[in-house]
């Protein structure tokens, strides 16, 4: 078995070292990041149990390994479930999958050794979350390290490569090595994975069902939303971010104030539902709560202000904006729309999610917007009913549905794994 050399390990964990108080520092001012803090210091307090850990970083990655849990039970069926990410976001809104959840301590000694449960059967991580002490420390101990819907994005690797002496003892001992495209596949095996270890099966996060049925949902909510008011269009920005909304607002304006559209805005973050309440005053917009939400008041703008109901407001859209891609975050899942049949739009800020992007606008499936222009145009196709704007849902939905199917492979693999471990 490779292993980090130890004058590579004692760099990093020095420069990690350095840098931990500035983290603490930075997360205590922020009031997302002071929850739960104690638990990236290690402070797990887990039950004694044997565990098969699944880590996503966010909370799109851990919602795209929830389709192998139940494979995991059935395949352990005396261990508990340890979910894990570095978002509060992910652990709060998907932790209820596990028995157990936390979120992930910093990669140092002191913290992992802390946190971690004596008794790991497995470890499987999404995307490409590689924490060299986290794995190097749990393939000493023999645990069976997995990585599924792993890629690596261009940025990601340029570190990687860069870094290899630091990457490629632990890279090289993964079990299985399950990869989205054969791009990553050629990084994997460059940072020393053997080539039997790894599969391109697609991404799991297609299989994930809705959380609601589609026809039915989209009823119920465009009856609350605009009532008797049917030629009336409902816009949803998802997981906006701060400066995203004043594009739309702009973009909007004519409209909104004749009441021809409603507009929902689904922060990103809930803390920062202050600032859009306040960027709506200041554009003279009166919004409403979603939680004091009354039909009889005139809405025309919607403000989300509650935990985990993004899809609720997809249902009933005609139109969907995808947050997080006007300005330099660079965007969220943009398939997480696609059950709903809802045409969607995607700003130029793009780079975490480039590869779906460059997928969409080879088959027609999204509308790029990058000015107030731009969306000022988009508007009138949707008022105007316009057939293409239209067709871009029906080929989302078509994507996303000829994508679906990978987790059944992954868990064959997966029970190849258990097979060789138990001999």
């Amino acid at each position: 078995m490779r292993v980090v050399k130890g004058g590579v390990l004692i760099i990093y964990q020095g420069v990690l070292f350095v840098l931990l108080f500035p983290a603490l520092f930075c997360l205590w001012l922020h009031p997302r990041g002071r929850r739960r803090l104690r638990e990236r210091l290690g402070g797990w307090d887990l039950p004694e149990a044997s565990y098969l850990w699944v880590h996503g970083a966010s909370a799109g990655e851990l919602k795209g390994l929830l389709p192998v849990i139940p494979a995991l039970r059935e395949r352990y069926p005396g261990s508990k479930i340890l979910l894990t990410s570095l978002s509060v976001t992910g652990i709060e809104r998907f932790g209820d999958h596990g028995d157990e959840a936390r979120l992930l301590p910093f990669d140092l000694w002191p913290c992992l050794w802390r946190a971690l449960p004596r008794d790991v059967e497995l470890f499987v991580f999404g995307e490409t979350e590689l924490w060299p002490l986290l794995l190097g420390l749990l393939q000493g101990r023999g645990v069976p390290c997995v990585l599924l819907n792993g890629r690596i994005e261009p940025g990601s690797w340029r570190w990687y490569s860069k870094f290899s002496a630091l990457f490629s003892p632990v890279v090289s001992n993964l079990k299985l090595a399950a990869v989205t495209s054969s791009q990553t596949e050629d990084h994997l095996l460059h940072l020393g994975l053997s080539r039997e270890r790894t599969v391109v099966t697609g991404n799991m996060k297609y299989d994930t069902a809705p959380s609601y049925e589609p026809t039915s949902e989209r009823k119920r909510m465009r009856e609350r939303l605009i009532g008797e008011l049917p030629e009336r269009k409902i816009i949803t920005l998802g997981s906006v971010h701060p400066g995203e909304e004043r594009f739309w607002i702009e973009g909007l304006s004519e409209e909104l104030h004749r009441g021809e559209v409603l507009l929902v805005i689904v922060p990103r973050h809930l803390e920062k539902l202050h600032y859009f309440s306040r960027a709506l005053q200041e554009a003279e917009l009166s919004c409403q709560m979603w939680s004091r939400f009354s039909e009889d008041e005139g809405c025309r703008v919607l403000l989300v202000d509650s935990f985990g109901e993004l899809e609720r407001f997809f249902a009933p859209a005609d139109l969907v904006f995808i947050g997080g891609t006007l300005v330099s975050v660079g965007g969220h899942n943009p398939f997480e729309a696609a059950p709903y049949r809802v045409p969607i739009a995607v700003g130029s800020c793009v780079s975490q999610i480039r590869g779906e992007v460059r997928q969409l606008e080879a088959h027609g499936a999204c509308v790029r917007v990058s000015s107030v222009e731009d969306i000022r145009q988009l508007v009138t196709e949707v008022l105007a009913g316009s057939e293409e704007v239209s067709s871009c849902a029906e080929r989302l939905f078509q994507l996303w549905n000829a994508q679906r199917g990978t987790t059944e492979g992954v868990v064959e693999r997966l029970a190849e794994i258990s097979r060789v471990e138990e001999r």
